[in-house]
């Protein structure tokens, strides 16, 4: 959401053709995006910079871009204040989190350079090395375009900051089109040098075109055809309906600290279904207090070596043939899938 309200921001900012009040719309619309992800706040920063020292925009202008990020920031306060119940700035609450950290909750921390074979890995190699080589390229050629200007800063500053997730980066997920074509354009600008024919670059575009879509299109497919997240709903799903009250228990198989991770939300289950979370890796347990059972397959067979009972698998989260290439686009590291087992006593 942070991204498409950035993206929303840059159609306001970037036309030749703007009317009176753009950029107060502008202001609004990127300190939408920085409420919602507040280090988006490096990339608006970006781009105010850039329109002040490389487009030379006017202050009157300027004035009016602050005077609606003022407008929507006095509004976000507002909302969070009503929603809290007591005076509160939502961002200055993560702002503290995010510098003295929570006592809870102990981040952990990875080398500068993550971010790099992340990209790579996760954008899937063709696209993500495809990425790495047009920002070097804009950086090379174009430096003073606004990609660089946004981008750059909220590359860096993550890069600094010692804790990482690949999902920081989402925001920049809407602009990663808009870069190859520049880094492409770029690159094809130096055919001077080089003197290839136009018949060398359609090759070129047809090979990186080929390779685009044979990356893409399996993954397409196995999202689209899949469950959203883990796939507990798609296992809620699958939960028989009982008309007893209360005396029905989902069991999750899993370390109780990350159990909230497949818990089924009450508006899931059917009603008069409760629940009881397992600890994974307790050898005393000898009988589980449940009818049907939410566990990884390879925990619940050692499940079977000590308990007196039966787990029966009803249903899985992810269709079994999406399986292999889910591990290929996540490069083996996927957990096994969840599987939903009715709970029946040994004979």
């Amino acid at each position: 959401w942070s991204g498409l309200f950035v993206l929303m921001g840059l159609t306001i900012v970037l036309p030749e053709s703007r009317d009176r009040w753009w950029a107060a719309r502008a202001g609004v619309l990127l300190t939408i995006a920085v409420w919602i992800r507040p280090p988006v706040a490096l990339i608006a920063l970006g781009l105010f910079l850039w329109m002040r020292l490389v487009r030379k925009d006017g202050w009157r202008d300027l004035l009016l871009l602050i005077a609606g990020a003022a407008t929507a920031m006095i509004l976000s306060i507002g909302i969070d204040s009503l929603f809290y119940g007591t005076p509160t700035c939502s961002i200055l609450r993560f702002a503290q989190v995010g510098f003295v950290g929570d006592p809870n909750h102990v981040f952990d921390t990875l080398p500068w350079y993550y971010y790099l074979p992340w990209l790579v890995k996760y954008a899937i190699p063709p696209i993500g090395l495809c990425l790495l080589l047009a920002m070097a390229i804009l950086l090379w050629k174009r430096p003073r375009h606004f990609l660089v200007w946004s981008v750059l800063p909220f590359l860096l500053i993550h890069s600094i900051l010692p804790h990482k997730e690949v999902r920081f980066l989402y925001p920049l997920a809407d602009l990663a089109p808009l870069l190859l074509v520049l880094g492409y354009e770029e690159l094809r600008s130096l055919n001077d040098g080089w003197g290839w024919s136009g018949r060398t670059w359609r090759i070129i575009s047809l090979v990186l075109v080929s390779l685009l879509i044979a990356c893409d299109i399996p993954g397409l497919v196995v999202i689209c055809s899949g469950p959203a997240g883990n796939g507990r709903a798609a296992l809620a799903r699958a939960l028989p309906e009982q008309p007893t009250a209360g005396s029905l228990r989902v069991g999750y198989l899993t370390d109780p600290q990350f159990a909230w991770r497949i818990h089924l939300p009450h508006f899931y289950r059917p009603h008069g279904w409760g629940d009881t979370i397992i600890a994974i890796g307790d050898t005393t347990l000898h009988h589980i207090t449940a009818d049907v059972l939410i566990a990884h397959p390879a925990d619940v067979n050692d499940l079977r070596d000590q308990c007196d009972q039966q787990f029966l698998p009803l249903a899985q989260a992810e269709p079994e043939w999406t399986l292999p290439l889910l591990n290929l686009y996540s490069w083996g590291d996927r957990s096994e899938p969840w599987e939903l087992y009715t709970v029946e006593k040994t004979e």
